[in-house]
C-alpha cells in the first residue's frame, strides 16, 4: 500500500500500533464472583440475627434469609439493569422487590452512578488495578420485614 505523503503513512502506522497495544493490554471483562456475593451477604445477615442459605439459581446466586416473621431473598443486581422485570417476577412469592445501593434502600434500582462505576472499574481491572465494587442488592422482603432497620452500609462494597 502506497501513501501519498509521509504524514498519512505515519498516522496509519500509529493507528496500527495503538490498536496492537490495546489488544495486547486488554483483558477479558471480569465476571461477578457469585461465591463472594453469597458469603458476604450471608455473613452480614447472620450478624443481624438471620439464618441464611445460599443457592445457585438460573440468574445467579440467591441468598435466602429468615428471622422471626421476616423472609428475605437477595440477589446481586447487575448495574446495567436489564433484569429488573425478571427479578421482580421471581421476588413475588417472597414479597415486593427493593434495591440496596451504598447503604440506601429504594423501591427503584439505581442507574447512573452504578453504571458509571461499573465501566470505570471494568477498565481499571483490565489495566490490572483492583477496584472495589459497590454492589446493588435486589432484596425481596416479606411483610414482616423492616429493611430500614438493617445496617446496609456494612455491605456497601465487596472486597476479597
Amino acid at each position: 500500500m502506497k501513501f501519498p505523503n509521509a504524514l498519512e503513512g505515519a498516522l496509519v502506522g500509529l493507528l496500527v500500533l495503538s490498536l496492537g497495544l490495546k489488544l495486547g493490554a486488554s483483558r477479558s471483562e471480569p465476571v461477578p464472583d457469585e461465591q463472594l456475593f453469597a458469603s458476604q451477604v450471608s455473613r452480614f445477615l447472620e450478624r443481624e440475627g438471620y439464618s441464611t442459605a445460599a443457592e445457585l439459581r438460573p440468574l445467579g446466586m440467591m441468598v435466602r434469609a429468615r428471622r422471626d416473621g421476616c423472609r428475605l431473598a437477595i440477589r446481586n443486581y447487575p448495574p446495567h439493569g436489564t433484569l429488573a422485570q425478571a427479578y421482580a417476577r421471581l421476588a413475588r412469592p417472597v414479597g415486593p422487590l427493593h434495591f440496596v445501593y451504598r447503604g440506601r434502600v429504594s423501591d427503584r434500582a439505581p442507574k447512573l452512578l452504578p453504571l458509571s462505576e461499573y465501566f470505570v472499574g471494568r477498565e481499571l481491572r483490565r489495566l490490572g488495578i483492583a477496584a472495589p465494587r459497590a454492589p446493588i442488592l435486589a432484596v425481596a422482603a416479606s411483610r414482616g420485614c423492616d429493611l430500614g432497620r438493617l445496617r446496609w452500609e456494612a455491605i456497601s462494597t465487596f472486597a476479597r
